[in-house]
């Protein structure tokens, strides 16, 4: 199968409102803004464990660095993570998570994920 490469322009804002889950994501250019407003964290173990979690991370910020696309993950105000084609993860980041993933702030990670966070 061939694969055609092409350039986007994406421009506007969606949200995303459910009992479990409130979203923006931001569209500038190449650029996605995911803001997490609210999550609720116990049912979201019920659809994913951390191993599909992970897989499924990797696989967008692949798709997204291919397409040439930049994803800043947001929640609380913080910046957690940068997915995609600018991301630098440090050399631990990409020999654990991925080359296209670069996590900003562990702790901001795992209180989204309903861990703990000393």
């Amino acid at each position: 199968m061939k694969t055609i490469k092409s350039n986007f322009n994406a421009q506007g804002l969606v949200r995303i409102d459910s009992d479990d889950l409130k979203l923006e994501i931001k569209f500038e250019s190449s650029q996605i803004y995911l803001n997490v407003i609210s999550v609720n964290p116990r049912n979201l173990k019920t659809f994913f464990n951390l191993s599909d979690l992970r897989k499924l991370v990797i696989d967008v910020a692949d798709k997204l660095a291919f397409w040439k696309f930049d994803l800043t993950v947001t929640w609380e105000g913080d910046e957690l993570a940068y997915l995609g084609q600018h991301a630098n993860p440090n050399i631990l980041q990409k020999f654990i998570v991925a080359k296209n993933v670069e996590i900003k702030n562990l702790k901001g990670f795992a209180k989204l994920l309903g861990g703990r966070s000393t």
